[in-house]
């Protein structure tokens, strides 16, 4: 029998922090690649470390087994079980997130959107303990006011359900979220469902129908210039 996570779980670790309805404009961060550096973190973090406790499947087996979890099919410990890596190794969570650091100039661009009045929201592929547990290690709850992880809702970007549930849960038209990834096909889903739609790279090469934001300085000069637009449609 799997050991399924519970959805509602998480429900009330976050504060409670609503945009209010007059705010013109909702900044919609990824995680990977965006708000942490890594935007290939299985195969720049989890592979490696994985290899280093001992674990002998496929880098393809890995990322399968990482997928369905990150889908809450079963629980983070359910995870390293089935990479054949005992528990009893310590605690591989908190060891793995460990790896994991913030982009630079996330910081400060969070307290610039805070001062601002400019609620910000994430929708990200990700384990539910692990989302948890590094917001909360990098202290960045208060930030923001919606966190929407695959784990929990189980649905994936680019599948268009995630984007849905941020949609649904936080009530807000998708024309006043500006959504920011560095996959294109993740842009291109949100396109499809009327969010703006940002493409955080450093490669201008193939950018598709997506503006480019190369860090968070200039993420931070598109989104003053966004929200001193006199009128956003609604």
């Amino acid at each position: 029998m799997r050991n399924t996570p519970n959805l509602n779980e998480h429900a009330n670790d976050t504060p409670k922090i609503q945009p209010p309805s007059s705010r013109p404009l909702v900044v919609v961060l990824d995680a990977m690649g965006v708000i942490y550096k890594s935007g290939d973190d299985v195969g720049e973090l989890l592979i490696p470390f994985a290899r280093e406790k001992g674990c002998s499947l496929s880098d393809a087996d890995i990322t399968k087994i990482y997928t369905e979890c990150s889908l809450g099919r079963f629980t983070s410990a359910e995870f390293w079980n089935r990479l054949g890596i005992p528990a009893h190794k310590g605690d591989l969570d908190r060891e793995y997130l460990q790896r994991h650091s913030l982009s630079p100039g996330l910081l400060p661009f969070l307290a610039s959107m805070q001062k601002n009045g400019v609620s910000v929201g994430c929708i990200s592929n990700d384990i539910s303990e692990w989302s948890l547990q590094l917001r909360r290690s990098f202290k960045l709850e208060h930030y923001f006011f919606n966190w929407t992880i695959s784990g929990d809702v189980r649905t994936r970007k680019p599948d268009t359900g995630i984007y849905e549930h941020f949609l649904r849960s936080t009530e807000i038209p998708a024309q006043r979220c500006v959504f920011i990834d560095d996959r294109k096909k993740n842009l291109d889903a949100a396109r499809g469902l009327s969010f703006q739609t940002l493409y955080f790279s450093t490669d201008c090469s193939e950018t598709g129908s997506h503006d480019v934001v190369a860090n968070f300085n200039e993420l931070q000069r598109r989104i003053d210039a966004l929200i001193r637009v006199p009128k956003i449609n609604q």
